[in-house]
């Protein structure tokens, strides 16, 4: 671990980083600061701050069953999919995947991560299929597959006193 990684400041789930919208007119976000999703099956998503999202794509007729977008339950296992969906850090089938079994360690109801999970399947090909490579390119600096070592690495640095 490099001094400077340890001193980048970053939040672990289940803390949610501090977001801001975004000005355009669109229903984006802005992540304020460098997060860390949990470990699933050894791996975590480090998201560094700037990085934009719009939280859960959920349909907004679905928010009465499901929740909003932006709720702390889903923000913490959406804004992992979406980075590892933005930079393509892994194929579609195990981003929604690693979606599902983020949802299952945090106990997520069966029927709320079995609906979140089906709407990504269903809705996420078209998501997928609008990515251009000189996008992805751009967003891969703002989204990291770390491993369990890499996590753990960077959990101790959190620890340690600042100067």
């Amino acid at each position: 671990m490099s001094q400077s990684e340890c001193d980048m400041k970053i939040v672990f789930y289940p803390e949610l980083p501090k977001m801001e919208k975004l000005t355009d007119g669109t229903e984006n976000w802005s992540v304020c600061e460098n997060w860390i999703s949990q470990l699933v099956e050894g791996r975590a998503v480090l998201i560094k701050k700037g990085m934009v999202t719009d939280g859960a794509s959920i349909p907004r007729f679905f928010w009465r069953f499901i929740g909003h977008p932006l709720m702390g339950w889903i923000l913490g296992h959406a804004l992992p999919h979406d980075a590892l969906y933005m930079a393509e850090l892994m194929g579609r089938d195990k981003c929604d995947k690693f979606l599902l079994n983020s949802m299952v360690l945090a106990d997520v109801s069966w029927w709320k991560r079995n609906a979140v999970w089906s709407a990504v399947r269903m809705g996420g090909s078209f998501v997928w299929m609008k990515h251009d490579i000189d996008k992805v390119i751009a967003d891969r600096k703002y989204c990291v597959l770390i491993d369990s070592e890499q996590y753990n690495a960077l959990k101790l640095c959190a620890k340690m006193p600042t100067k």
